[in-house]
């Protein structure tokens, strides 16, 4: 079982602190832009989300590596919907949800090397709040919630997401 894992969050939440810390591979456009010299330099946007998706392509095709992150913004349905297209059908797709967390956001943002103008990140915080509530309905397989560690919204789990958070290295209740 493959398993493909997206992040979501505001920018400056922790989400490539937390991808770095899995230490499996990740794709990422801040690293694609970075690759062409400048991973805060948007200009680079439309190469580094073209390497992006060539590069889950190529994943998914091989089927390996067996646990992949893919880590971005993915703030809007229609990022989210996009990215699961081009995953396609057969790897698991996990929705990676981190806290919409306005001051915890903004402190994080500010302590990085790369600080996000605070009306970027509002703008995406006001975003996620709209379009999360509806995140069941995009068919996520599992949709993680990294601040409970449980699945998003209190959902009860089922033996499918203990087999996809148990291949992540995710605590799972017990027993299932």
């Amino acid at each position: 079982m493959q398993v493909v894992l997206v992040t979501c969050g505001v920018p400056g939440i922790g989400k490539s602190t937390w991808a770095d810390a899995q230490s499996i591979p990740i794709v990422s456009p801040d690293r694609e832009r970075a690759r062409l010299g400048d991973a805060a330099n948007q200009g680079f946007n439309p190469i580094a989300w073209q390497r992006v998706r060539d590069r889950i392509a190529d994943y998914v095709a091989a089927g390996k590596p067996p646990i992949f992150i893919v880590d971005g913004t993915f703030a809007g349905r229609p990022d989210r919907k996009s990215i699961m297209r081009t995953i396609g059908p057969t790897p698991r797709r996990v929705l990676v949800v981190f806290p919409l967390d306005r001051a915890r956001a903004h402190g994080q943002n500010q302590s990085r090397q790369r600080v996000v103008p605070a009306e970027v990140v509002d703008h995406f915080l006001e975003k996620l709040k709209q379009s999360l509530p509806k995140v069941g309905t995009e068919g996520w397989d599992l949709v993680w919630d990294v601040a409970r560690a449980a699945p998003w919204g209190g959902q009860p789990w089922t033996p499918e997401w203990a087999d996809i958070a148990q291949a992540c290295g995710w605590p799972t209740p017990a027993p299932v």
